[in-house]
Order: structure tokens, then C-alpha cells, then sequence
């Protein structure tokens, strides 16, 4: 039977609302919707009537396909309409009437329609009924409950990001304790996507269960980067301990305490009863960051951090009594305590930066993100302000920082016993690090941004999407015309390369010719297309070669194209370790679809990204970066790999800065970035 000859009810109701040209975006003006009275929030449509939000809309088609008969229709004609992405009217009718079909198909096909079904979970398009259309198919799954379990956590998968959520919601509302359902949840929580880890983080919070596994999970999401997730994974987390460490109401005066409100109730009250009343607050979080506090400050520096900085700042929030005077009796644990709840608050922390001069903030916030050690030296005369102690006792202690600007920040004194030379340095350990940039916000050059006006100093390349149009083309021509590699080396040859270039008349990145730059392009191209050749694909635009690049990424079919290609001195573990190899790629591809494919992209300002902490690259981070990347050297005939423990300065010049470098050359070979960047500019180390 020919579904396009079937006939709808009320068709051009329904004609209205699929063309695209009727629907507009909601703007800053109030405009209430014509069906049910309430002011539109998002996309509308504009009907004879007036305005329809898009939830009248859906209830309408609703009613215009209730009493259409499904008579002739088979698996054969579902899977015929859902071949179509632009079929949107037959979508939503199989959708709103799909608990029919399966009293009339053969069981042995209820399989198929559920594939189907669960499919459009995940199902985008520019056209805002791709939103009724996951909607329905979210409703009609619900109404299967535990029949559709095995299906929905089989087909789990991280992309698209609608289907990864609208899957983990629709396990978790169906049945929480169902069988992988903690598996796909905690996937989602890595997400790189923020809607992903908001929506979770509420679905978790409206779950009427005490699993352990979703605490651990909002205990993860308490540390995102996104601020609404990380709210709604705190309160989560505080609601849970209180449950279990208040088994009875307390009293008015042990108000939570970083409301900020001035009371009289909190005269008369000191450091110690401060301690009493946070100790009922501490959540999990609290827990975990306290031994890291304890380690990184002694005794006497959380004195001088509470006397010179955080006593005030209580006093100004009646916390404490204003003629608090003494320590008399005070543990360091209770200070510990008070500083990790402090720490932990984000207004109560904010004000405490904000006590620092300008230049010490912006110093910490460096540090934070960054890492890395500052010359106490060279900062003062820097700064011209005195911050270690000069007498002659102290020079050989590491903690005498004297100045309460840079309390917060740990010192340590390195000896050259073969020079007699002495180096005070201040840093921030990594596990402080992670404590502070719970509530600290990132700095300004580290917020990935692309470019609107070209540097006119820097290197700038586009290909003008050469390879993304021609790239069937390019396949072609390598399984016709063999790539040719030299006998002794294995490299490609010189020829042959050449010969690429000029039959596809191919723009290099260096125009000059040189041994080792000329016909790099060709070659970053050849060298991925050697590795593709024999997979049957057509490829016609840039989101089926970012599809591509995940097999690329990923799996084992290209586990022997090594980064070693993009950087002779550094490449991933082979046989042994290849896992973490493909965690990098995995994290490059992660961080490619972040990026605005259309804009250009500043090398730099991707690199101080990068540094400063981004998500998709924490498998980088100095204590795990021998275990990702290893140096090859040369000893004779026989080549050896050796980790490499490296200072945050050197990991950064000689690993991260080369293998971003070289990645996003590739990618803009491919044709899917355009790039900007200087000339490296390296004063300490010599590529080896």
C-alpha cells in the first residue's frame, strides 16, 4: 500500500503546522498563545487563529490523528516513512497511534517497531516539530514500561545528546533498579554536553529512591562546571545527609548559615560553637575536601589565614561575636572545618577573594587553573611587596610567608647543594587545586571564544572545505591509484605526494618549499585516508566526517595511526596501553564538536583552555600524562619508549602545546576548523 496516498483529517490544520515557515521564535515581547492563554516561552506557530505554543500544537495533532484508522499499515511502510527525515506529519501520526500497531503486526515484528520507536527519542531536526516528535515518542515509551527495558538500554548511545538524556530519563522513570540503568546514568553524567548533566542532575532529584550509586552520581555533578548543575547536585547532597545526620529539628539559632542574614541570635558566639553548628551541615563533599585542607595548611597557617583574613570576614556576617579575640582551646580541626565549609560556599568564598588586591586575586585564579610554581624573587620585585621573612633563620623554612595577601597560597624552598643556592617558590598543590576551583570562576583568555577579527601577526589557514566536498572523490582516486610508500622507511613517497597535490590542486598550508614542510597537507590527508580506504562510505558534508573521525577516534580499526605522525617525539602506548591513546583521541573528538565549525579558532586561546582545566582533556593532567603519552627515543637499531615525569611548564611546551598543534592541523586538513596561530615561540626547551 502507498502510505502518501492515505488520506488525514483536518489536513490543513496539519499543513500548517509543517511548514517550517509558519513557526517563529518567541521574542522579547509577551505573546500569549491563542489555544491556551499562557504567555509563550519558545517556538510558536502562526495559524489562522493566532499564535500556538508548541504544546497546543502537539495536543492538536493529537486530535487530528485519533480517529484515523491504521489499517495497512506494516513494518515495511513504518520503516519506508521513517526513511524520509522530512516526513514529519506520518512520524507523528505512527507516533501518536503506535500502541495499535502491535495488536495488529506479527509478534515477530513488535521488535522492529520498538527499534523504531526508541529511535525517535534522539531524532533533530531544524524544524521545531522535532521536539513534538521526541515528545511522543517519550510518552508512548512510558506507557510500554518494562516491556521496552531490555530495547532502551541496549540502544543507549552518547550522541545524539537529546537521545542520550531522553533514554537515561525514560530507564530512570520507568524502573531505577532495572538491570545497566546505573551504567547509562553515570555515562551521562561525563556528558560533555551541559543540557545533559541539567537535565540528569533534576531527574535524579525528583527520584523517590535511596540508591547509593545516585548519590555518587550527584556527588560528581556537585563539582560541574555548569553553576545550575552544581546547585542542584549540592542541595541534593546536603538534603541526603541531613536526613541522616538530623534525626530531629533543631533549634532557631542553628539556622543554615550561609543565608547571610544578619540576626541577633548569632551574638555571643565564637569559633568553637560555629565548628558545633557546621558540623550537622557537612555534606559528603565537605568530607572529602576537609584531609585536603588538613594537609595542605599547618596549624599556624590557618591561624594567621582565620586572624588576618577569615575573622573579619565572619564578624562582617555575624558568624562570630565581634570581640572574638582568642584561639584559646581551638583545635585545628575545628578550623579545618570552618575553612573547608567557607571554601565550599560560593558567596561566602567570593567575598573572601574579593578581600585580596587586584593582582594577588588574579595570581590565585592563575595558579588554580593553571598550576605551576611562582619565584617568590621574582614576584616581589614584581609587585614590590615583601612576602617571605628575610631573617637569616628563616632561610631555610618554607612556610615563613609573612605577607596576609598570600596566605592562601603554599611555599616551599628548593636547595641546589652543587651551587649553594636557594629558591623560595609559592604554589597551589593539585588536590587544593581541585578544592578552590569548585567556586572559583575561570579567567577570561581561558573561556573558549572564536575569532571575529583575524589577528593580522598570526598564521591563519583555511581550506575553503576543500576535503569535505571532494572527500568521496579523494577515496576514489587511493583505491585506484595505490598510495606508494618508500621500502625503508615506510614514509610515503615524495613523488606520489607531489602527484596528489598538483591533480587536486591542493592549497598547502606552507606555500614554501621545504624537505620538511612541503606537501604537509597532502600528507596529514593521505595519512588518514590510508587507514579509511577500504570502508564503503560517501561522504557529502562536514557532520558525516565529524561521524567518521568517531570510528577514527575510537576504534581498534586505526589503533596503528599513531600521534607519532602529528608529533615525531610523542606517541601513545601501542599494544600494551592503546586504551589511553584512544581516551586522547576520544578527547579531542569531544572537544572538536564543542567548537563553531564556521568560526576560526585561536590556537591560544584553545591552549590556555585546555590548560585552565577543560573537561574533554583531564586525562592530561600532570599525574597521568606518563601514563598517556610516552617519548620515543633511539638507541641504535632498536627504539625504546620511557615515561616522562615533567613539570606543568615543560608538559605544557612540549606535550600539550605540539599534540594540539598537530591535531588541529589534521582537523583543518579535514576541513572542519579553520585555524589561528603564532609562530612557536619556545625559549626553554628544544623539540628532541
Amino acid at each position: 500500500m502507498n502510505i502518501d496516498q492515505l488520506p488525514l483529517q483536518q489536513s490543513r490544520l496539519l499543513n500548517v503546522y509543517d511548514n517550517l515557515a509558519n513557526w517563529r521564535q518567541s521574542t522579547a515581547s509577551i505573546k500569549k498563545c491563542s489555544s491556551c492563554g499562557n504567555v509563550i516561552q519558545e517556538e510558536y506557530c502562526q495559524t489562522g487563529q493566532g499564535a500556538e505554543c508548541i504544546s497546543c500544537v502537539f495536543d492538536a495533532i493529537k486530535n487530528c490523528t485519533a480517529s484515523e484508522k491504521t489499517d495497512g499499515f506494516t513494518l515495511s511502510a513504518m520503516r519506508r516513512i521513517f526513511s524520509n527525515p522530512d516526513n514529519l506529519r506520518w512520524r507523528l501520526f505512527f507516533l501518536t497511534r503506535f500502541l495499535k500497531f502491535p495488536k495488529q503486526e506479527n509478534p515477530s515484528n513488535h521488535f522492529g517497531l520498538y527499534v523504531l520507536l526508541i529511535q525517535q527519542l534522539g531524532y533533530v531536526s531544524e524544524h521545531p516539530l522535532s521536539k513534538i516528535i521526541r515528545q511522543a515518542a517519550f510518552e508512548t515509551c512510558l506507557k510500554l514500561g518494562n516491556d521496552i527495558m531490555p530495547l532502551l538500554t541496549k540502544l543507549y548511545r552518547r550522541h545524539p545528546w537529546q537521545f542520550n538524556i531522553n533514554v537515561v530519563i525514560l530507564a530512570l522513570s520507568i524502573n531505577p533498579d532495572y538491570d545497566k540503568v546505573k551504567n547509562i546514568a553515570e555515562t551521562a553524567a561525563e556528558n560533555e554536553e551541559p543540557e545533559v548533566r541539567l537535565r540528569l542532575a533534576q531527574a535524579l532529584k525528583n527520584i523517590d529512591a535511596t540508591h547509593s550509586w545516585i548519590l555518587e552520581i550527584m556527588l560528581k555533578l556537585s563539582t560541574d562546571p555548569n553553576p545550575t548543575v552544581r546547585q542542584i547536585a549540592k542541595e541534593y547532597v546536603y538534603s541526603r545527609s541531613t536526613a541522616r545526620t538530623e534525626p530531629s529539628p533543631q533549634p532557631a539559632k542553628n539556622k543554615l548559615l550561609n543565608s547571610h542574614l544578619k540576626d541577633d541570635r548569632f551574638s555571643g558566639r565564637n569559633l568553637f560553637t560555629l565548628y558545633e553548628d557546621l558540623r550537622t551541615k557537612l555534606t559528603p563533599l565537605h568530607h572529602q575536601a576537609e584531609p585536603i585542607i588538613k594537609d595542605a595548611y599547618s596549624f599556624e597557617s590557618l591561624k594567621k589565614i582565620f586572624t588576618q583574613l577569615l575573622i573579619p570576614l565572619l564578624k562582617e556576617n555575624d558568624l562570630i561575636d565581634s570581640e572574638f579575640e582568642s584561639f584559646a582551646k581551638i583545635k585545628k580541626s575545628y578550623l579545618t572545618t570552618i575553612f573547608t565549609y567557607l571554601i565550599l560556599d560560593e558567596k561566602l568564598f567570593s567575598l573572601l577573594l574579593n578581600r585580596l588586591p587586584d593582582k594577588v586575586q588574579s595570581l590565585f585564579t592563575t595558579m588554580n587553573w593553571e598550576g605551576g610554581e611562582v619565584d617568590v624573587a621574582e614576584l616581589e620585585k614584581g609587585l614590590n611587596v615583601k612576602i617571605l621573612s628575610a631573617s637569616k633563620s628563616a632561610a631555610f623554612i618554607s612556610n615563613q610567608i609573612i605577607n596576609p595577601d598570600f596566605f592562601l597560597f603554599q611555599s616551599k624552598l628548593d636547595y641546589d647543594y652543587f651551587s649553594s643556592k636557594r629558591q623560595h617558590t609559592l604554589f597551589l598543590s593539585e588536590e587544593l587545586r581541585a578544592v578552590f576551583k569548585l567556586n572559583l570562576p575561570k579567567p577570561k583568555a581561558a573561556i573558549l571564544k572564536t575569532i571575529t577579527d583575524l589577528p593580522t601577526d598570526c598564521l591563519t589557514y583555511a581550506d575553503k572545505n576543500q576535503f569535505a566536498y571532494q572527500v568521496d572523490i579523494f577515496l576514489e582516486y587511493c583505491r585506484q591509484n595505490r598510495i606508494q610508500h618508500t621500502k625503508t622507511t615506510g614514509q610515503i613517497l615524495k613523488s606520489y605526494l607531489n602527484k596528489w597535490q598538483r591533480y587536486f590542486n591542493i592549497q598547502e598550508f606552507y606555500p614554501e618549499k621545504s624537505n620538511m614542510l612541503g606537501c604537509l597537507f597532502s600528507k596529514l590527508i593521505l595519512n588518514f585516508l590510508a587507514k579509511i580506504e577500504n570502508l564503503e562510505i560517501t561522504l557529502d558534508n562536514r557532520d558525516k566526517i565529524k561521524n567518521m573521525l568517531v570510528n577514527y577516534f575510537q576504534f581498534n580499526n586505526f589503533k596503528q595511526y599513531h600521534f607519532i605522525h602529528l608529533l615525531p617525539h610523542i606517541q601513545g602506548l601501542d599494544y600494551v596501553g592503546s586504551f589511553f591513546e584512544k581516551e586522547i583521541r576520544h578527547s579531542f573528538y569531544s572537544l572538536l564538536k564543542d567548537l563553531n565549525q564556521y568560526d576560526w579558532i585561536s590556537i591560544k586561546n584553545l591552549l590556555m583552555n585546555i590548560k585552565c582545566g577543560n573537561k574533554h582533556f583531564k586525562l592530561l593532567e600532570s599525574k597521568q600524562l606518563f601514563n598517556s603519552l610516552y617519548v620515543v627515543g633511539n638507541l641504535g637499531y632498536y627504539s625504546h619508549y620511557h615515561q616522562h615525569l615533567s613539570s606543568n611548564e615543560m608538559k605544557n611546551e612540549l606535550f600539550i602545546a605540539p599534540l594540539v598543534k598537530g591535531m588541529f592541523f589534521l582537523f583543518s586538513a579535514l576541513g572542519l576548523v579553520d585555524i589561528a596561530y603564532k609562530s612557536p615561540v619556545n625559549k626553554k626547551y628544544k623539540l628532541f
